[in-house]
């Protein structure tokens, strides 16, 4: 089957589009892709504050005449975007009309639902990472089906490297995850934009760790922090619920909803409910790295099995009827 795929492809942006397609292209696919990060070049060069009223709007009717084009040309059986923003519905209806299966997986539910509600409606099929979400679309005439996210199995792996860091987190400085690391009491080494604001608290900033960089600070971690961005507000599970235990690397995680339905705790990974909880946890660990060691291990036989990109992969084609 051909399949365009629209999605950043740019490093440091989303990377889920690029993982499911380098899947499909794995199992057997032919995979072509539109970045929906395209600019015109007039726009791409300009400072914002230079850009005449009007571009975005202009530059999005460009984007989408070059879907289009790419589109006609490749001739796929499927258009999938993730986070599927700047489409107009008129795009989507022609792809439909010319006979391509259209398929949008939005991956920032809950908190990011009401941009997704734009598009939505007028894909053929809709998948959602966020299952307390499906609802929420049911209301708005959407069947979306939800999809966890996953891991590309080729650049998670376990690496033979020395262990520096004894706890490290990996992601986006923001206030909520600041305050409860530098609330912990112990240097916590953090990889991610932002932390440099952390500065005369206990949290150790480091550059952000993008792509085989990331994996490679997973692999010299005795523990990897995981706090959720969703604040109590949904259940779905972050990237890092799979890529540290495809490292073979123990996550000590906050606790959402999804970790029951896909896996085991204090199994395949730990997790923390409230503030002393994740400091008894991490003492325990620190205490028994061969603990630790033992759930990293079950953690990768389990994610190896279960939830690399090519069974997500065969998710959407078995939704879409291929």
């Amino acid at each position: 089957m051909r399949i365009l795929i629209c999605c950043p492809l740019a490093t440091g942006t989303s990377k889920n589009g690029r993982d499911l397609g380098a899947a499909f292209t794995a199992l057997g696919h032919e995979v072509a892709y539109v970045d929906i990060d395209w600019r015109l070049p007039r726009f791409r060069l300009l400072p914002r504050a230079w850009r005449p009223d009007g571009w975005r709007e202009q530059d999005d009717a460009a984007f989408n005449r070059l879907l289009l084009a790419r589109a006609q040309a490749f001739r796929p059986a499927l258009f999938l975007s993730v986070k599927p923003l700047r489409l107009f519905p008129e795009t989507l209806h022609t792809l439909r009309r010319a006979g391509i299966r259209t398929a949008g997986y939005w991956i920032d539910d809950p908190l990011d639902f009401e941009r997704s509600c734009r598009n939505a409606p007028h894909f053929e099929h809709y998948f959602t990472n966020d299952r307390g979400s499906v609802a929420r679309y049911a209301e708005r005439g959407v069947a979306a089906l939800h999809l966890p996210s996953a891991v590309d199995l080729t650049h998670f792996r376990p690496l033979a490297l020395p262990q520096r860091y004894p706890v490290s987190f990996v992601g986006t400085q923001g206030a909520y995850r600041q305050q409860i690391l530098a609330r912990l009491g112990e240097p916590v080494h953090a990889f991610g934009p932002g932390w440099d604001k952390a500065r005369g608290t206990a949290i150790v900033p480091h550059r952000p760790a993008f792509g085989p960089a990331t994996a490679r600070v997973y692999n010299q971690s005795l523990v990897n922090l995981n706090i959720h961005n969703w604040q109590g507000q949904g259940g779905a599970l972050n990237l890092r619920l799979f890529e540290v235990p495809a490292c073979g690397r123990l996550l000590l995680t906050d606790w959402v909803d999804e970790i029951g339905d896909y896996f085991e705790p204090g199994e395949h990974l730990a997790v923390w409910r409230d503030e002393d909880g994740l400091r008894e946890q991490l003492a325990r660990y620190r205490r028994d790295p061969a603990a630790a060691e033992r759930i990293g291990q079950a953690g990768l036989a389990h994610v190896r099995a279960h939830h690399h990109y090519g069974v997500r992969c065969q998710a959407i084609l078995q939704a879409i009827g291929s």
